[in-house]
């Protein structure tokens, strides 16, 4: 699977992951056309993918061992499928996150509701009754 830039787009876009390594192995090639050599080129590559958030994740995660995403190697599925499944896993979370939010939030207003009704139905005994006494 060709996953460089101008080949397979439609997939690159359907995938933060996927567009990030090819994003991180695009940054590392263009280091090295400047002269810098692999190793050089990948340490400057992890710092750059953590401060644009790509793969950061991945990257703080990996760091030294990201060497094992050398441009020029085929495709690593292993590599992509944990970085698959940690975005997953970040999505899941957050999802969680606003459902919980939602949840607490209809939780707050129903007991506000409540609370609110009891206030005016005790009014309305205290009206009740001061007006039994005016009576």
């Amino acid at each position: 699977m060709n996953i460089n830039p101008g080949y397979n787009d439609d997939l690159l876009q359907k995938s933060e992951a996927l567009n990030g390594y090819t994003a991180f192995i695009e940054y590392v090639r263009n280091r090295q056309e400047t002269g810098l050599n692999l190793n050089d080129a990948l340490k400057e590559a992890v710092n750059w993918g953590i401060a644009q958030d790509v793969l950061r994740a991945v990257l703080i995660k990996y760091g030294v061992e990201v060497s094992g995403m050398i441009p020029g190697t085929t495709f690593d599925i292993d590599i992509a499928k944990e970085v698959w499944r940690e975005e997953a896993l970040e999505e899941g979370y957050e999802k969680g996150r606003e459902e919980g939010r939602e949840e607490g939030y209809e939780k707050g207003r129903e007991e506000a509701r409540k609370e609110f009704k009891a206030e005016i139905e005790e009014l309305h005994r205290q009206i009740a009754e001061l007006q039994n006494k005016n009576d």
